[in-house]
C-alpha cells in the first residue's frame, strides 16, 4: 500500500512537472515569437530609414555650368551666363544670361564651337547679340543687332570670366526655365522635371 501510494503522488508530480514544462514551453514561444515580430519591426523600421536616406541621396539635381563676367581692365561685373548641358539637342544648349546693370534674364543658346564656348541671344531667332569665350577665360562680346548680311563685325568689348559648376535643385532651376521655356521650346529644346 505505501506503494501505491508513493506511485501516486510520484504519478501526480510527473502531471505537475509536465503541465509545468508545457506551461514554460508555451511562453518561451510566446517570447521567442514577440522577439521575432520585434526583431522584424526594427528590422522594418531600419529599412524604412535607409530607403527615406537613399531618396534623399538620390534628390534631383541640375547641372549649370556659369561664367560670371567682369570688365577687362577695371573689373566691375558685367554679366553672368550659363547653361544646362542636359538640355543639349543638336549641339545646342538652352542658357540664361543675367546682365548687372538690370538682373533680367535672357535666353541664350550655347554651343561649343573648337575649343570656345559661344552664346547667342537677343531677336526672335536668338542671334542679336554673342559672347565667345575662350579657354583662358576671356570673352569677346558682338552686336549683331544693326549688321548687314555678310558684314564683318568687330567685337565691342573684351571681358575676364570665370567659370562655375552648380547643382541646381528642382526650385532654383523652376526660377531660370520659367524665364527660358518659351524661347527654346521654339527650337526643341526641352529639359525632364522628373
Amino acid at each position: 500500500m505505501i506503494f501505491v501510494i508513493n506511485s501516486c503522488a510520484i504519478d501526480k508530480e510527473v502531471e505537475s512537472i509536465s503541465e509545468k514544462v508545457s506551461n514554460v514551453s508555451n511562453r518561451v514561444i510566446n517570447l521567442v515569437q514577440t522577439e521575432e515580430v520585434e526583431k522584424l519591426s526594427e528590422k522594418d523600421k531600419f529599412k524604412n530609414i535607409t530607403e527615406g536616406i537613399n531618396r534623399k541621396k538620390k534628390k534631383i539635381t541640375y547641372k549649370f555650368f556659369e561664367w560670371k563676367c567682369v570688365t577687362f581692365f577695371r573689373s566691375s561685373h558685367v554679366l553672368n551666363v550659363g547653361y544646362f548641358p542636359d538640355s543639349k539637342k543638336n549641339n545646342i544648349s538652352a542658357g540664361a544670361l543675367t546682365l548687372e546693370t538690370n538682373n533680367e534674364i535672357y535666353t541664350t543658346l550655347h554651343q561649343i564651337e573648337g575649343i570656345k564656348d559661344v552664346f547667342s541671344w537677343g531677336g526672335k531667332k536668338l542671334n542679336k547679340f554673342k559672347l565667345i569665350i575662350k579657354p583662358n577665360n576671356t570673352a569677346y562680346y558682338y552686336d549683331f543687332k544693326n549688321a548687314k548680311t555678310g558684314e564683318k563685325i568687330k567685337s565691342k568689348q573684351t571681358l575676364r570670366c570665370h567659370k562655375n559648376s552648380f547643382d541646381l535643385n528642382k526650385i532654383e532651376f523652376i526660377k531660370y526655365w520659367r524665364n527660358i521655356k518659351k524661347d527654346v521650346e521654339k527650337i526643341g529644346i526641352t529639359i525632364d522635371l522628373n
